[in-house]
Parts: C-alpha cells; structure tokens; sequence
C-alpha cells in the first residue's frame, strides 16, 4: 500500500521526492546540452582563430615575396648578376603562390575574392615590365631598360597599396579603446604588452569569457 501511495504521488514525501528527481534530471540534461554547446563554440572560435592566423602569415609571406621580387629586379638592372635574375623569379612564383592560396581561404568576401585578383593582375603586368627592362639590359641597351622600368614603376604604388588593403580588411576593423580593437568577430587587445584575442558571451545565470 505504502508503495501503491507513493507511485500515486498521493503523500507530500513522495511529490518532493519526484520533483526533486525532475529537478536533478533537467540540471543535467541542462548541463550536457550547455557543455555541448560550449564545446561547439570553441571549435567554431578554434577555427576562426586558425584562418585568421593562417591569413596573417600568408599576407605576411606575399608582401615579403613582392618585396623581395622588386628588389631583386633593382639589383639585376644595376649589375646584371644572374643571381639576381634568379631571386627575381623564384620570388615571383612565392608571390603568386601566396595569391593562390589566399584565394583558396574561407569565408572570403566577393570584394576581398575581386581584390586578390586585381593584385595578381597588377603583379604579373609589373613582372612583364621587369622582364622586358631585363631583356633589354642583356641586349646592351640601359636607356631604354631604365625607361622600361621608370614606365612600371607606378604599378608599384598601386600594388603596395591594394596589398596593404588586402591585410587591412582580414585585420582589426573597429577600434575600441587606446589599445584594442574588434575584427572577424573576436576582440584583440593587449594586456601587459601581450596580444589577447578573446570574446565573451552571456546566458541566463552563466558567463564566459574566451581567451587565447
């Protein structure tokens, strides 16, 4: 009978009992789905996190190769030395390769995809220009490889600041205070001299603040 009554949920003990077991049961399955979706935020975060520094170093290693091309082609009008020809296209290859693989990143904009492009454009037209300027040189005519290459050498400004914008937009865009900012939607800032990159978020009763 006792047991008939407390199935029945017909004593006050056994509606505490079974309501705090109700309680306990969705605590936990409350717990599961947060730490589910916890876990889901961070790969998501992890994720960003890895195509902003894989971004980083690729624009990195274009303006490095873009750097090292020009000058290389600076070097080689001024004396000649096959070497220099060679640091010229083996930097040129680095270049379009970065290129190619910045173009093949994710979550790319339709204006970041067109500006990629105009950038290889202008890079293979200055090279074209440079390597005439060269050709010429080996024929034994300075003047006119130095006209050659004063006649791209406009390219060059153009170029260095659709790079620059190119960096631009996968960096910081909004600032927030002296010392932080806001971009692809994580906060970067720096504690003690030390970039932070981290984001917040609030539920009902929880907070949590993600830091790398």
């Amino acid at each position: 009978r006792n047991a008939m009554s407390f199935l029945a949920l017909s004593t006050i003990r056994s509606r505490l009992i079974a309501g705090f077991s109700l309680l306990v049961g969705l605590l936990v399955v409350a717990g599961m789905v947060g730490r589910l979706s916890i876990g889901a935020f961070a790969a998501e975060i992890e994720s960003a996190v890895t195509n902003v520094q894989r971004e980083t170093a690729l624009g990195a290693r274009l303006n490095t190769s873009i750097t090292r091309e020009l000058a290389a082609a600076t070097r080689y009008l001024d004396r000649g030395v096959g070497t220099d020809r060679e640091a010229f296209r083996a930097a040129g290859w680095e270049a379009h390769a970065a290129l190619r693989d910045l173009n093949d990143g994710d979550g790319l904009t339709s204006t970041e995809l067109g500006l990629i492009s105009a950038i290889d454009e202008q890079l293979s037209a200055l090279e074209v220009g440079l390597t005439q300027a060269q050709l010429l040189r080996d024929l034994g005519r300075g003047d006119a490889a130095e006209a050659r290459a004063d006649s791209v050498r406009p390219m060059e400004v153009t170029l260095g600041r659709d790079v620059a914008r190119l960096s631009e937009m996968r960096a910081k865009q909004v600032a927030i205070g002296q010392s932080g900012a806001y971009g692809m939607g994580l906060f970067i800032d720096r504690e003690h001299d030390v970039t932070v990159i981290h984001h917040g978020g609030d539920v009902f009763g929880f907070h949590s603040d993600m830091m790398w």
